[in-house]
């Protein structure tokens, strides 16, 4: 995958006494009652100095941001500046947290410190010659005892990230329930501190591992099960030889709490809904096999996390895909033209802004919500195209133009949210192409033919050449998009669930000639294997060629252990291969869905998840 910064992160470094100076510093002149620090500076992490969680005056979590702590040279106190190195800047390019950059004047005690966004690394890029680069500091990103003001930029910096996983809502309503349930279960809790038992050692061991895995491995699993939370701890019902009942707690990083507690009592059991109670009549896994069942835990949370949303990625292509898939759906409701070529961001803003709004307002009672202006008003967008007919919304968008024309404006704060669509997640997208100095999106995928006929196949409204360019075009993107996926979220299981893992070359061929009634056009995969050292590429082919180097008629010869197939002269061994028919529900390649590449993306990664998680549990039994 191509990236900004063309480099590895860090190794782990060692800890200069300067360093540590500097963190102390930060540290002491943080206003601490709004910024909670966990900077593990002894601890020789690579990359970052740690994490800081900043708070809410009721000390509610809001959110984290890893740090980079450095000392400032005197011949820079003048003009903050640093050197930085290219391995960090490829960390803050993979992390799926924002990081900052801090440099800290010891003498004077005071720090500057520089967000290491896109925008940076973009511009980063385009200087750096060697292996590293002078970052300027802005002096009014200053930290000191008597200003707090960086609180509040990195409050929406916060924010602005956490679209990348979901909607800002969504976690911040999780991180609620979660407070609730774990006060009510401490009512009925007893910490078990000071006791002994060989069964804290056995629940240790699988804590230990647990929670490895969340921080690092699957750190994106934890933010959204367990947004702001520090660690999982263990609440013991039953603790026996061929059973046990537990629920697993998370821990708040501003909270000393205990990772072991005995229950003793069973009303809340069956009513958690963000803690889960688990139980076991006839086995006891954290006893017998902690490593192959934290693995089980693992994936069965992941898995939670992948039903609730699709993962989103910073991509310009995926951006297009998403924003114009929710045009299509909602372009009435817009005032937007439908199916345009192109569409500029501004008028799309607009259309959120202000059209949309009003052309709700123009549908419900105002007078209701006259109270109400300082909260939101939540609308479901789908419920519009479910009880209400095209011709009377085209109706009351014509009024809502005539409004507009006049200079009407919106007067409700109204929080709109669609079951298919993230609206913040489509307003960061487009903030995203802004900041890469993108103002428009277009289409991309060649337009679906017209069909004079009520009843009809998918396909059909394709036909065989614009279904294979755009599935050339999708796979140009697909690799790139995909591992970028994974640089987001799962950045340590890169080797594992990379696109090209098991396989070095991807042969695809799309078969047009049997399309009928009751016949499908079929797509074939055929994945492949070469020895040597090669560039990873796809080939895509119409089955009317002629020279197309596999065809499903002789596939079952290569399929036999050590036979080989040559390829443009080199030699290839056939790992798998997979045979279906386009615009079926289990399609490698959902070309015909209204966001084919990131329904795919999300696809393939549920598939490789498996494969992984299957592994990991055999290798630990």
């Amino acid at each position: 995958m191509k990236r900004i910064i063309n480099s590895t992160p860090a190794p782990y470094p060692d800890t200069s006494t300067p360093e540590i100076d500097a963190v102390v510093v930060f540290i002491s002149i943080l206003n601490r009652t709004r910024v909670i620090p966990d900077v593990k500076f002894l601890d020789k992490f690579p990359n970052t100095d740690g994490i800081i969680e900043i708070v809410d005056s009721e000390k509610i979590p809001i959110g984290k941001i890893e740090v980079q702590i450095k000392v400032l040279e005197k011949k820079n106190y003048k003009t903050p500046k640093y050197q930085c190195k290219k391995d960090f800047l490829a960390y803050c390019e993979q992390s799926i947290l924002p990081v900052l950059l801090i440099v800290v004047d010891t003498e004077n005690s005071i720090a500057y410190w520089h967000h290491i966004d896109n925008a940076t690394l973009l511009l980063l890029s385009q200087k750096i010659k060697k292996q590293t680069i002078s970052l300027l500091f802005d002096k009014k990103n200053i930290i000191h005892k008597n200003n707090g003001n960086y609180i509040n930029d990195w409050i929406k910096i916060i924010e602005a990230y956490q679209y990348k996983l979901y909607d800002y809502d969504l976690l911040k309503n999780r991180s609620a329930l979660l407070d609730w349930e774990i006060k009510e279960i401490r009512k009925h809790s007893n910490t078990a501190i000071g006791k002994v038992d060989p069964i804290y050692v056995e629940i240790h061991v699988f804590l230990d591992f647990y929670n490895n895995l969340l921080d690092y491995d699957f750190l994106t699993t934890k933010n959204f099960l367990y947004p702001n939370y520090w660690k999982i701890g263990f609440g013991i019902y039953q603790y026996l030889e061929q059973s046990t009942r537990f629920i697993l707690y998370p821990i708040s990083y501003s909270l000393n709490d205990a990772l072991i507690k005995q229950f003793d009592s069973q009303e809340l059991l069956y009513s958690q809904n963000a803690i889960s109670y688990i139980g076991f009549n006839y086995e006891n896994p954290i006893k017998f096999r902690p490593k192959q069942y934290a693995y089980e835990l693992i994936e069965k949370n992941t898995s939670e996390v992948l039903k609730r949303q699709p993962l989103l990625v910073k991509d310009e292509f995926l951006a297009n895909e998403y924003i114009l898939a929710f045009i299509d759906k909602f372009n009435l409701i817009l005032g937007l033209e439908n199916k345009l070529q192109e569409y500029l961001l501004f008028e799309i803003e607009y259309s959120l802004y202000v059209f949309l709004p009003l052309w709700i307002e123009q549908t419900i009672n105002i007078l209701e919500y006259k109270d109400r202006k300082e909260h939101n008003i939540a609308y479901p967008l789908d419920f519009i195209y479910l009880h209400t007919y095209s011709n009377d919304i085209k109706k009351i968008s014509d009024i809502v133009k005539v409004k507009i024309n006049n200079g009407v404006k919106p007067t409700l704060n109204i929080k709109l949210f669609s079951e298919e669509f993230s609206i913040d997640i489509i307003v960061n997208l487009i903030s995203y192409l802004k900041q890469i100095g993108v103002d428009k999106i277009r289409r991309e995928y060649e337009n679906q033919n017209a069909i004079n006929k009520s009843s009809y196949y998918i396909w059909e409204s394709w036909g065989e050449e614009k279904t294979i360019k755009n599935i050339k075009l999708f796979y140009s993107h697909f690799p790139r998009v995909y591992d970028l996926l994974i640089a987001s979220y799962f950045p340590n299981l890169k080797k594992e669930l990379q696109f090209y893992n098991e396989y070095d070359l991807v042969i695809i061929v799309v078969d047009f000639s049997k399309a009928e009634i009751n016949y499908s056009p079929s797509i074939d995969y055929y994945y492949l294997k070469s020895d040597l050292q090669i560039e990873n590429r796809i080939l895509i082919y119409n089955s009317n060629e002629k020279n197309i180097p596999l065809r499903r008629e002789n596939f079952r010869d290569l399929l036999d252990v050590g036979s080989r197939i040559q390829i443009e002269g080199i030699g290839y061994i056939m790992k798998s291969c997979s045979f279906t028919v386009l615009g079926s529900f289990n399609n490698i390649t959902p070309i015909y869905d209204k966001t084919p590449m990131l329904t795919a993306i999300n696809s393939l990664l549920k598939d490789n998840f498996k494969e992984y998680f299957e592994k990991k549990k055999k290798k630990n039994e």
